[in-house]
C-alpha cells in the first residue's frame, strides 16, 4: 500500500517535471525525447507493484 502511494508520488513529480521542462525549452527538444522517461516510469510503477502483490502473498503464506 505504501509503494503504491510512493510510485503515485514518483508519477506526479515526473508529469510536474515534464511540464516544466516543456515550459523551460518549449518544444524544440519534441515529445519524443521524454516517451523513454515515461515508459520506464510506467514499466517501474508495474515492477513495484508487483513486488507490492509478492510481500502481500509471503504475508498470508506465514
Amino acid at each position: 500500500m505504501i509503494r503504491m502511494i510512493v510510485a503515485i508520488i514518483v508519477m506526479i513529480i515526473a508529469v510536474a517535471v515534464f511540464y516544466y521542462a516543456k515550459g523551460v525549452f518549449g518544444w524544440t527538444l519534441g515529445v519524443r525525447t521524454y516517451w523513454p522517461a515515461f515508459a520506464a516510469l510506467f514499466f517501474y510503477t508495474i515492477y513495484v507493484l508487483s513486488l507490492d502483490k509478492d510481500n502481500k502473498d509471503k504475508k498470508t503464506s506465514k
